[in-house]
């Protein structure tokens, strides 16, 4: 996952704030660099909670990141997942797991209008696929 994708994980609370450091390497491995996220990520998840938490909250402040909201996470996984099962089809069964999981479980979608399973992120032909199997 790259680091768009390890934030979205982080909002939809599949991460921890002990991961927050890994999310701090994933950014400077993608040239993405501020002085607190040099911190966070020489920091390990036996570190205070407190101090991850504030190191990567600096960071977010000093690189002008704002988190995204459950519905824009949701999006950004649900595309990261649609490409792992493009790129790995013999495990298409087990990624929808997982996007099923740790993305559409993570969410309460308020929409009572809505015909189909899926059909917020549209992805309602999948859960068909995904059922009938």
């Amino acid at each position: 996952m790259n680091f768009a994708e390890s934030i979205s994980n982080y909002v939809l609370g599949n991460l921890t704030t002990k991961d927050l450091p890994n999310i701090g390497l994933i950014a400077l491995s993608e040239n993405i660099e501020s002085e607190s996220l040099y911190i966070l990520a020489g920091m390990s998840e036996k570190d205070n909670s407190f101090e991850i938490l504030q190191y990567f909250d600096s960071s977010l402040t000093e690189l002008n990141i704002q988190l995204p909201s459950k519905t824009e996470a949701s999006k950004v996984l649900a595309k990261y997942y649609l490409n792992q099962i493009i790129q790995n089809p013999n495990s298409a069964f087990e990624i929808m797991a997982r996007l099923d999981t740790y993305v559409y479980g993570r969410i309460a979608f308020q929409d009572t209008n809505r015909k189909y399973f899926g059909e917020e992120l549209k992805i309602e032909h999948l859960y068909t696929w995904y059922r009938e199997i």
